[in-house]
């Protein structure tokens, strides 16, 4: 057996990190070297994120599944957190990819 696409849609840029789902909608969050965008897989569109959108050097970001929290990393010492704002630093870690778990 083989897999073959249906569909495909180019990236906002060629330099893609991450894709991940956000829960309870038909959004992907796709973070790229220029940009953090979402894109909607029921009407095949991107559209910049609402706060991030305009950050560059996103490695990686997450949706909390329940509070909707948005942790972002940079692949440095701070990860970010959005809704409510704040940061994580750490001493002798420099995180690429950022994940809520239980």
């Amino acid at each position: 057996p083989s897999l073959e696409p249906d569909q495909s849609w180019r990236l906002p840029d060629d330099d893609g990190h991450d894709l991940r789902a956000v829960p309870g909608s038909a959004d992907l969050l796709l973070t790229t070297g220029s940009t953090v965008q979402l894109f909607d897989r029921d009407r095949g569109v991107f559209r910049a994120h609402p706060e991030l959108g305009g950050e560059v050097q996103v490695k990686s970001a997450d949706v909390h599944p329940v509070s909707g929290r948005i942790v972002v990393g940079r692949w440095s010492s701070r990860v970010q957190l959005l809704g409510p704002g704040g940061e994580i630093r750490f001493m002798d870690a420099k995180p690429y990819k950022v994940r809520w778990v239980d």
